[in-house]
């Protein structure tokens, strides 16, 4: 029998992954209140169950990465990245890089927020990932 914070950590997981569902099968006018509701519900499904959670930030990550306007849901992540705990963002440094210096759209302050948690508290790792990042960039750039 399952714990009653274990069946919240995996009801607030079934809402970020049928909101990741919906985006990827919605159209474009409604994605983005869909990627609202996958920011929203991350607070309360990480802090009910951390480790199967953290993994799930991939689907929010792309979601990010293909939106063209962040500017609305800027705010929004904000107020999220100070709830979370850093070291669930850790194993994904490359993928925040990426998002950071992507240019096909502006970075919003957010993920330059994450990136500068990131880097006080896991120095080691955020200068190998983008020390990873750049050697990578100059050499698409020969």
């Amino acid at each position: 029998m399952k714990t009653s914070e274990e069946q919240l950590g995996i009801l607030w997981r079934d809402w970020q992954s049928l909101s990741y569902k919906a985006y990827m099968h919605s159209s474009a006018g409604s994605k983005i209140d869909w990627l609202k509701s996958a920011i929203a519900t991350l607070p309360n499904a990480l802090k009910h169950s951390p480790q199967k959670t953290r993994l799930q930030l991939a689907q929010l990550f792309r979601m990010l990465y293909d939106n063209i306007d962040l500017s609305e849901v800027n705010t929004m992540l904000e107020m999220v990245i100070d709830e979370l705990p850093v070291w669930t963002l850790l194993m994904w440094i490359p993928q925040i890089i990426s998002i950071t210096y992507n240019t096909k759209h502006p970075t919003p302050h957010a993920f330059t927020q994450m990136l500068y948690r990131l880097g006080l508290s896991f120095p080691q790792p955020m200068f190998y990932a983008y020390k990873q990042f750049k050697l990578a960039d100059q050499k698409l750039m020969r």
